[in-house]
This record gives C-alpha cells, sequence and structure tokens, in this order.
C-alpha cells in the first residue's frame, strides 16, 4: 500500500492498524522520471508487506523533486503531528552538502566528495541539522532511517566522510553506493529525460 500522490500539500490520514512509514528526501526520494509506482517508496512498502505479511505497512511518499535535506526535513516538520506516522525514512545524495546552491546546467557531480570532507559551511550547517533529527526522535521516539543513496562509487575517504558525519547518532544510517553512473554517462544528452 502507497498513497498515491507526491507532495506535501496531501496529508494522508493515519490508519489504525496500518504501520505508517514516511518517505521524505530528494527527487531520487520523489520518484523524478518516474511513475509512482516505480517510486522508491512505493518499492519500500511492497517489500515490507512481503516480508511481513501479518502487518500492513503504508509508505508515503513526501519526496521533493529539486529538494534537498534540509528543505525536506524542513517542510516535514511544518506538517508534522505526532501520532501521525510509525517511522520516519530519508535520502541523503551527494548534492546535498550543496548549500543554498541551484543546480547550474553543467553541474559538476565530483566535485561533491570534496565538499562532505572540507569541514566548510555545508558540513556545520548539515551537523546542526542531524543534531535537530537526534533531538526529534528523542522527544518523540519516533525512528528514523537515513540512507545515502549516489549513482557512482565514490573513493574510500569519501566514504569515511559520510560515517565521520553521520555516525554516532540517533537514527540508523545506511550507504548505497551504485556503478550505475557510467551506463548513465553513455547515454547521449539528447536521450536523457
Amino acid at each position: 500500500m502507497a498513497w498515491r500522490r507526491r507532495d506535501f500539500h496531501q496529508q494522508p490520514p493515519a490508519i489504525p492498524g496500518i504501520v505508517r512509514v514516511d518517505c521524505i528526501g530528494d527527487s531520487m526520494m520523489h520518484g523524478a522520471g518516474a511513475l509512482p509506482s516505480q517510486s522508491f517508496p512505493a518499492h519500500l512498502g511492497r517489500q515490507l508487506n512481503a516480508a511481513f505479511p501479518n502487518h500492513l505497512f503504508n509508505a508515503v511518499n513526501f519526496g521533493l523533486e529539486g529538494g534537498n535535506i534540509w528543505n525536506t526535513w524542513s517542510l516535514f516538520k511544518g506538517r508534522w503531528r505526532h501520532g501521525q506516522c510509525d517511522t520516519i525514512v530519508m535520502s541523503v545524495c551527494s548534492n546535498d552538502i550543496r548549500v543554498l546552491e541551484w543546480w547550474e546546467v553543467d553541474y559538476d557531480y565530483s566535485l561533491d566528495d570534496v565538499r562532505w570532507s572540507d569541514q566548510g559551511l555545508g558540513h556545520a550547517l548539515l551537523i546542526r541539522l542531524l543534531d535537530e533529527i537526534d533531538r526529534f526522535i528523542a522527544e518523540t521516539a519516533v525512528p528514523v532511517v537515513i540512507f545515502f543513496f549516489d549513482i557512482c562509487v565514490w573513493p574510500q575517504a569519501f566514504a569515511d566522510a559520510l560515517d565521520q558525519i553521520f555516525g554516532g547518532r540517533r537514527f540508523t544510517f545506511l550507504k548505497v553506493f551504485s556503478d550505475l553512473r557510467p551506463q548513465l554517462d553513455a547515454v547521449p544528452p539528447a536521450e536523457r529525460t
């Protein structure tokens, strides 16, 4: 079961007896370019329901196309009501370290790994936001899972920087790296959607 709308303005009601998982994040969570049934929350709902047949899960897609960890968390907190969801799954991507930057046409993803290690403004603000998420968990007892996903395999130093930033907190942190980037880079620009 998955709520089909993908926006923060619709708040599906909590249904007694159904475990609700609010999925927040950027366009990767939103499922940009995919049908709602192909989004991460839709897959998560199907996987949870298959793995735990004695429970019913509702994964609600609050992914925001063009969003980042800051504005999606802010929007989530703005609509939060206690008892509305049972757990939160949040996605983070390499570009989330770019604070208040708009995407350029010639965006170079290879620079993001440096920003995660440089202890600059993005790093400091991210630490503050993660502290806020920790406080939210302490106050509400709602579990949070944050996963880092990227479509390229980064150097070990980058993975170590992620562990340093996200490790030792109240939330569960998962890293998923993929080798999809070479396949995407092989697609001619005119055919990319």
